[in-house]
């Protein structure tokens, strides 16, 4: 019973990540009647508008890029499935739905935004960092050694214990980095400030969390 249910829960997975361009693209022409013929589609760090394209072709510009990364990802995932330890293969197909629903987000954004409603381009891009880090933060946090989902560093591939504690501290790190990233979709002005400086300092906070717990595991180690 138990292993049946595990066969379903994979299965489900995949559905969605394969499944899931499929319906943003759906959900994107059922806007057509409050879309205009050219859509905004990339923003500068200005605000100003750098990408249009005819509504025909922009409303496959998403699911086809989340199309590609899904599959391709997956299908990398499959061919490196030897090399995913303990459960971090089904976390790694978890991070993909979540990719898969990112996309989604990002896609009817983009058209609310088109269709005349009141949506700065930073507000999107604050909200979607921040499902993003606190989706990461999950998964992140109880992940075994994989080639693909996690903190990767020298240090983390050489020590099972580093590797656990590195990426359960990260963790914490990306789930209170989310919160943070709201305040983007409050002030907008903040947006890319919020998202890049909260990237950068939990990656370097990694980097030597990680090689300082190495050193005091392994002090001969040079």
């Amino acid at each position: 019973m138990k292993r049946g249910r595990k066969t379903t829960l994979r299965i489900g997975r995949k559905a969605a990540i394969l499944g899931f361009p499929i319906i943003t693209l759906a959900l994107g022409v059922l806007w057509l009647p409050w879309l205009p013929d050219q859509l905004d589609m990339h923003w500068g760090a200005d605000g100003r508008v750098t990408l249009r394209a005819p509504t025909a072709v922009a409303l496959l510009i998403v699911p086809a890029i989340g199309a590609f990364l899904g599959f391709g990802l997956l299908a990398l995932g499959h061919r490196w499935r030897s090399r995913f330890e303990g459960n971090s293969f089904q976390l790694f197909e978890r991070s993909l739905v979540g990719l898969q629903c990112a996309f989604l987000i990002v896609h009817l954004a983009v058209l609310a935004l088109n269709a005349g409603f009141a949506i700065q381009p930073e507000m999107i891009g604050s909200l979607v960092a921040a499902i993003a880090f606190f989706g990461a933060g999950l998964l992140m946090r109880d992940a075994d050694r994989n080639p693909l989902l996690g903190v990767r560093t020298r240090h983390t591939l050489a020590d099972a214990t580093v590797w656990e504690a590195t990426n359960r501290r990260v963790s914490l790190w990306l789930r209170l980095a989310a919160c943070v990233c709201l305040l983007g979709v409050i002030r907008s002005d903040w947006a890319l400030y919020v998202i890049l400086g909260s990237a950068l300092l939990i990656a370097v906070d990694a980097h030597f969390y990680a090689a300082r717990l190495y050193r005091e595991r392994h002090p001969d180690d040079g």
